[in-house]
């Protein structure tokens, strides 16, 4: 997620907190400190990586070896990270 939105995300929980609905403010703050809209992006754009890869390897089995170190590529770069502790 990027800051941009990050910052609109939370002048929004804001908004909603002084509106008079503390409940949908803190559930969206929550969503927030905890990565979960970035995390999930990632893992959605990491599974259309992966059945990209999956169709590729039915069409051309020889390319087993390179697209697995390519799958595995992906998978360390679209990983979520995990939130700090603390």
């Amino acid at each position: 997620m990027t800051e941009e939105i990050r910052s609109k995300a939370q002048k929004l929980a804001e908004h909603l907190q002084e509106s008079g609905h503390p409940q949908h403010a803190t559930a969206l703050s929550k969503l927030l400190s905890s990565h979960l809209a970035g995390n999930a992006l990632l893992l959605a754009l990491k599974t259309v990586c992966d059945t990209l890869l999956t169709a590729v390897e039915a069409f051309d089995p020889v390319s087993e070896m390179e697209l697995e170190r390519f799958r595995r590529n992906v998978d360390d770069l679209l990983t979520p990270e995990k939130p700090e502790e603390g």
